[in-house]
């Protein structure tokens, strides 16, 4: 069977809730990434942002690999 198939079947579960923490985290992080882009906030701000953005991209690929170890659907 053709590899990227698999893969994407071993991701794809919106029935598990690691699924939608993956897209949460990332899209949150996305967006604080867009607040500091946007609202230019003050350097500290700019700070405490972007340790939250990375720290939701941390728990975003730790959601991430335990969904990809769990195995096929």
């Amino acid at each position: 069977m053709n590899p990227l198939a698999d893969t994407l079947r071993r991701l794809w579960r919106p029935h598990r809730p690691a699924f939608w923490l993956v897209l949460a985290f990332n899209a949150l992080s996305s967006l604080l990434v867009l607040i500091i882009k946007v609202a230019d906030p003050a350097p500290a701000g700019r700070v405490v942002l972007g340790l939250l953005a990375l720290g939701n991209v941390v728990a975003g690929a730790y959601w991430l690999a335990r969904l990809w170890r769990e195995g096929g659907p």
